[in-house]
């Protein structure tokens, strides 16, 4: 018999459901004085307008609208981006934020986020598994989600070279009816699938040395049996069992002079629950995937996860829970009938399961039946921001919008790289048995070497007027200001403590902007726009600045890269194997003067070179095998931009003939005369620094940048129109990319040249019809199919050595299509998303791979390179969404079906890489995962009661398919077949 603790919460749900079967009876009863109002009217407008516009834009743009946005917000915060087709978000499952992935382009802020028109965002280190950029929300206070697919100087919403989210919160129209002066909402719910999450007692404070399970098998995941729990089985958990509840109460008044509303948001949800269905997919054995992954026998796919031999079909998936507390104040002051000042204020306050993905240690996971569960993340964001609009009805010269807001977060979250119980100081003499006992003057207390902690604080003002120049003619002009500081109170770690715990992040960094768009109407058939935008900005990392003037070891700048130096095989002549025969020469023979003698004949008098004589051994080229190598050695020098690529290298360029064959003079047989080489950093040629410039700090890094702007519409009917524009956005670096952490060292500090700008080029063209009339729908029928080509120049990335650089070109394109129809009982929409292009050229990073040019490499390549970040962004070939539903009884009752189907993800360029270059794909290296062609449905059934009173019962994962989401970092199934049963009161 199951025991329930009936929280506040909980009972409140429980009373509430049964206000639905009460009122029920009294649908057309007079409730006292409360006069009965649409409250939902201004939104349904509003909303409508936002679904419309999706079809009108010059680009692709999506809207979801409070419906969606509430109905499917899902279990973790990044669903509530699902029913956004193309749009995703990377590790949705172990974040507790949004990281959105638009057209294959994601991170930093490359699609930045908005709520109310505040920035709030961070990029935490994932180990082995690259980065997120993420922006903490609470979907419980979203009214409407606006999404631009590109770059935009039209509209309110911030913009980058992907895209950019504006998240609008509820308000005053959300809780109070238009014609009403007071108003009350409340939103109760409860879901399934959910089961508290047991979090276990670690013992911090205390002495490692007094837990032996600690510090014997130091090397395995499950050396601390503490951390690992035993995850538990659905059960009971498939119906409701009070396990995930949340609600939402709102209170507003409206007045001549003012509107005030204020809401307070809570949810709380344990671990969730895998699906069952399709789980086979996901077992195949996890020794090809982690142990050889670049063995040939591992199939089309080498990255398709093994999560089902770890979280088992059915079971509990640990850190997946989160606990989600909001308030929520905004003022409207109405200064005069065309003056308003909006103030608001929001803070939002989240506790959530997460773990470093690095930190499962599948292999052994595997068949144990045990998983880890970590200590609890938490992340805390305060918004502010104050808005004023002016717009004079008889001035054509002022419609003005001016906004001025800060945010400050805090977060203490399991992204550090140690783990959950370590202590602060190791005593190896006492765990490995020497000494007398444990020694006084270490200090053993166990802590949280996985948490680190994070301040992040930005100021910002946006500032837009537009102007009627000419009937026909507007122009808007744009500024704006950013003010950000990253700062940690986190210590570092000393000598003998954890080696994985990444250094803490601390930087400034400002932005400024202004920008301007003409918007030329000469005909009623054509709409043409035209405009600029410029940037400009700095970057400072506060904490190398802070360690450079301590003058602390380690951080001191690199002795200044003259070249790099290549180390390579070659064979030897005819003529030179004939001289070593000569001189006493007998092959193979180890003793030290046949040696001497060879490197005599050759002429390599070097005494600082060291060459080695190897026998070839290629498995790709059974041939070679036998025949005799020298190690020899060139140099490689940058070009002037500090960037090694195949223009400089020697092999590439033509100094030497990589791909020239002879007949190996040892064995007989014709070989490649190169064989295998490499450039390692020990190597570099360097020039030593005086100790004045070792401990010089470069300062602020500066960029800036220009980028126009042109679009046109053009009716060829009332119903049939064609647009077209080409934009191009600047992105300056980001805190993360120009300070220094666990993946930081920057080629730039080595060549002591800047980082340059991203660029993005961005061409769309597209066809939209409104079908109304042809189809006799009663409300609306529409359809549009576009085109987009973005590159993106100076990308940023990451090599195999997790230093920053930049490549050449980051390439995107694809087909995206809309359509909708609503005929008033019977409505449906459906969205297709068609990836042709995601690759990265560069002339560096192939040079880098392949030094000798053996392989003679494409400078292109699907996704990007070995320890990119960008090759973790590749999204599906093509994705479907579509919404079905029929309205019923005067439409009070609605029913309907949310089915969503991504396809799996193939890089052929990378596997044919893997084979040619397996020591630069193992699993340790940023390396993607991929999943299987998934479809899920959702279903829902929503019955407005009366005026005031909805109750909605929704089941996400229909069929309880196991998957894992598309961009997944974590290699954690999502949830299985959920209930929700939620209800509406607006009074």
């Amino acid at each position: 018999m199951y025991k329930y603790k009936l929280t506040p919460i909980t009972t409140a749900i429980i009373t509430a459901l049964f206000i639905p079967i009460t009122a029920l009876g009294e649908k057309e009863e007079h409730l006292g004085t409360i006069t009965v109002q649409d409250s939902a009217k201004t939104i349904k407008e509003r909303d409508q307008q936002g679904y419309d516009d999706q079809y009108d834009a010059k680009g692709s743009k999506i809207y979801l609208g409070k419906d969606l946005v509430e109905r499917y917000k899902g279990t973790s915060t990044a669903d509530v981006l699902n029913s956004a087709v193309g749009v995703y978000s990377g590790d949705a499952r172990n974040s507790g934020a949004l990281d959105p992935n638009i057209r294959g382009i994601q991170g930093q802020e490359r699609v930045p986020v908005t709520v109310d028109g505040t920035e709030q965002s961070l990029t935490v280190y994932r180990g082995y598994n690259g980065a997120n950029n993420r922006n903490y929300v609470d979907p419980n206070l979203i009214s409407s989600i606006e999404i631009e697919k590109s770059g935009s100087l039209a509209g309110d919403i911030k913009t980058s070279v992907g895209g950019g989210i504006a998240i609008r919160t509820i308000g005053i129209d959300d809780v109070v009816a238009p014609d009403e002066k007071f108003g009350v909402s409340l939103k109760l719910e409860t879901s399934s699938n959910s089961t508290r999450e047991r979090i276990p007692h670690y013992g911090y404070g205390e002495d490692y040395r007094d837990h032996p399970e600690i510090y014997k098998n130091k090397n395995s995941v499950l050396s601390d049996p503490v951390v690992n729990i035993t995850p538990k089985s659905r059960g009971n958990a498939q119906f409701f069992n009070f396990k995930d509840n949340g609600g939402r109460i709102a209170v507003g008044t409206r007045q001549e002079k003012f509107d005030l509303m204020a809401a307070y948001a809570y949810r709380r949800q344990g671990n969730y629950f895998a699906g069952k269905n399709g789980a086979h997919r996901y077992k195949e054995s996890v020794q090809l995937n982690e142990q050889q992954t670049v063995q040939q026998q591992l199939g089309p796919d080498p990255y398709l996860p093994f999560a089902a031999n770890v979280f088992r079909p059915g079971k509990e998936v640990t850190n997946t829970s989160n606990e989600l507390e909001s308030y929520l104040v905004k003022t409207n002051l109405y200064l005069t009938e065309n003056q308003t000042l909006h103030l608001g204020f929001r803070r939002s306050e989240s506790t959530y399961g997460e773990i470093m993905p690095s930190r499962l240690g599948f292999a052994e996971l595997e068949g144990k039946q045990v998983l880890p569960q970590w200590p609890l993340a938490h992340f805390t964001v305060n918004a502010y921001n104050a808005e004023y609009k002016w717009k004079p009805e008889d001035n054509q010269w002022i419609d003005l919008n001016a906004n001025v807001w800060m945010t400050h977060s805090v977060g203490d979250t399991n992204t550090s790289g140690g783990y959950p119980r370590e202590p602060k100081e190791r005593d190896w003499g006492f765990e490995y048995g020497y000494g007398d006992g444990k020694d006084p003057n270490i200090d053993g207390t166990l802590i949280n070497t996985a948490a680190t902690n994070s301040e992040n604080d930005r100021i910002g003002f946006n500032l837009r007027n537009t102007m009627a120049l000419t009937p026909d003619l507007d122009l808007t002009i744009r500024g704006s200001m950013l003010k950000e500081k990253l700062d940690s109170n986190d210590v570092p770690p000393s000598q003998t403590a954890s080696p994985f715990i990444a250094l803490p992040r601390k930087g400034h960094r400002q932005e400024t902007s202004i920008a301007f768009n003409f918007n030329y109407r000469p005909t009623s058939w054509l709409e043409l726009d035209a405009g600029a935008k410029y940037i400009d900005g700095w970057t400072e990392d506060d904490y190398l600045k802070e360690q450079m003037r301590n003058r602390t070891k380690g951080f001191q700048n690199p002795d200044e890269r003259l070249a790099k130096q290549i180390n390579y095989n070659r064979i030897l002549t005819q003529e030179e194997y004939n001289k070593a025969v000569a001189n006493g020469y007998q092959p193979f023979n180890g003793a030290y003067q046949n040696k001497q003698i060879l490197l005599k004949t050759i002429g390599l008098d070097d005494t600082n070179y060291t060459v080695y004589i190897t026998k070839r051994k290629n498995s790709q080229h059974p041939e070679e095998n036998g025949v005799l190598d020298v190690n020899f050695r060139t140099e490689w020098k940058s070009d002037n931009d500090g960037r090694y690529t195949t223009k400089t290298n020697p092999f590439h360029n033509g100094t030497f003939d990589s791909q020239a064959r002879a007949v190996d003079p040892v064995t007989g047989k014709e070989v490649y005369v190169y064989g295998s080489s490499y450039s390692h950093p020990s190597d570099d040629i360097k020039r030593e620094l005086t100790e004045e410039e070792k401990w010089k700090f470069s300062g602020k890094q500066k960029s800036h940048g220009w980028a126009p702007a042109f679009g046109a519409n053009i009716w060829l009917s009332d119903n049939d129109r064609v647009y077209a524009r080409y934009i191009e956005t600047v992105r300056l670096p980001s805190i993360f990319e120009s300070s220094i952490g666990f993946a930081g060292e920057s080629e730039a500090r080595k060549e002591r040249m800047a980082f340059k700008p991203e660029r993005a080029k961005t061409f769309e063209f597209g066809y939209s019809r409104n079908l109304q009339g042809f189809l006799g729908a009663e409300r609306h029928a529409d359809v549009k199919i576009g085109y987009y080509h973005t590159v993106i120049e100076n990308a940023f990335d990451r090599d195999g050595r997790l230093n920053f650089v930049q490549v050449k070109e980051h390439k995107t394109a694809g087909i995206e299509a809309l359509a909708r129809y609503d005929n008033g009982g019977v409505f449906m929409d459906i969205g297709v998303d068609y990836r042709l292009k995601n690759e990265v050229c560069d002339d560096s990073a192939p040079a880098n791979l392949d030094p000798t040019n053996r392989y003679n490499l494409s400078q292109c390549t699907t996704a990007g390179f070995p320890g990119g970040f960008l090759r973790t962004q590749l999204q599906p070939k093509y994705a479907i969404n579509s919404n079905l539903g029929m309205r019923f009884m005067d439409e009070d009752l609605e029913v309907g079906t949310r089915l969503r189907y991504t396809s799996s993800v193939q890089n052929k360029d990378e596997r044919k890489l893997m084979q040619q270059f397996p020591g630069s794909y193992s699993m340790a290296n940023n390396s993607p995962m991929h999943w299987t062609p998934t479809f899920t449905a959702d279903a829902y059934a929503s019955y407005q009661i009366d005026k005031n009173i909805n109750v909605e019962f929704l089941v996400t994962n229909l069929t309880d398919r196991y998957y894992i989401d598309p961009l997944t970092r974590s290699m954690m199934p999502a949830p299985g077949r959920t209930l929700r049963l939620g209800l509406n009161a607006q009074f």
